[in-house]
């Protein structure tokens, strides 16, 4: 699995977002609750402006890990995207309380 996400990681750097994803689908095919590959395939659905995609990944890791704020700011990134302004203030609060600031 550690071979996937490092693979995923190559791709995503290389801006190949689609091979990404499907490296990070080999991951969640065998670990849905893995919150490192649901985070790079929600930033790689972002970067491909997939935001709906992106927040269904991030709410799924905050989910898992409620105290995430990568997954909270991540999340209000995508919703201020899909003009969300409401839930993007939301979660940006959650990512600065969690970050203690």
């Amino acid at each position: 699995m550690d071979k996937c996400i490092e693979e995923a990681k190559k791709q995503f750097l290389k801006g190949n977002y689609k091979s990404a994803i499907r490296w990070y689908n080999k991951v969640l095919h065998k670990d849905s609750t893995c919150c490192e590959a649901l985070m790079g395939r929600g930033q790689a659905f972002h970067d491909m402006g997939k935001y709906i995609d992106a927040v269904e990944d991030y709410t799924r890791v905050i989910h898992i890990d409620p105290v995430n704020p990568e997954a909270w700011r991540n999340r209000s990134l995508a919703h201020y995207n899909l003009n969300m302004e409401k839930e993007a203030i939301r979660d940006f609060s959650e990512a600065m309380r969690l970050l203690g600031a």
